[in-house]
């Protein structure tokens, strides 16, 4: 109900209404509806881009860890019982070398949206908190730490491969395993 006696039917997301009046019969169950497939499908980009990311990175990693095992067995000299050129083998990591400017953009993209979904989310749950208005505040609570963990977790694939690929990972990795072989 609001000031003038008058019964208003809530939408998923607020719309302007100076174009038609939502709260009539048949437009107010079109717009709900269409605002749900929007939701759904907006949610459903978001959740592949983040899969589409994890898996990438997670490849990525797994082709440094290839890379690092035949750097392995070049120092151990198994190249020349396996036939074939240690510079093919060594070379065929083209994927691990796009991952990084391919997930740049989404990454930081991701970061800004989710960083304004938390701000906005946020000022819902106080001003939720202000109405008393506790099942508002509980959703609202469920979605920012639902954001959260989904930040977090982009900021853990960075991290990842980060340190897969610093300078400092290869020259540790480098320097245990040939230390052995120069004394």
């Amino acid at each position: 109900m609001d000031d003038n006696n008058q019964t208003i039917r809530v939408l998923v997301y607020h719309t302007y209404s100076g174009f038609f009046d939502v709260q009539k019969t048949p437009i107010y169950e079109i717009v709900y509806v269409f605002q749900c497939i929007c939701m759904f499908m907006l949610n459903t980009v978001t959740a592949g881009c983040c899969a589409l990311a994890a898996l990438f990175a997670t490849h990525a990693c797994g082709q440094i860890d290839i890379v690092m095992s035949q750097l392995d067995d070049l120092v151990e000299g198994k190249f020349a019982k396996k036939n074939c050129n240690p510079d093919d083998r060594l070379t065929d990591q083209s994927f691990s070398a796009t991952v990084e400017t391919v997930l740049q953009e989404v990454c930081f993209f991701e970061f800004i949206g989710s960083t304004f979904v938390i701000c906005f989310l946020e000022y819902y749950c106080i001003t939720d908190w202000q109405q008393n208005n506790k099942f508002g505040v509980v959703m609202y609570a469920v979605i920012l730490i639902s954001v959260t963990f989904n930040l977090f977790l982009l900021c853990y694939i960075g991290d990842l491969l980060i340190e897969k690929s610093s300078d400092r990972y290869w020259s540790i990795m480098l320097h245990d395993r040939l230390v052995p072989f120069t004394k």
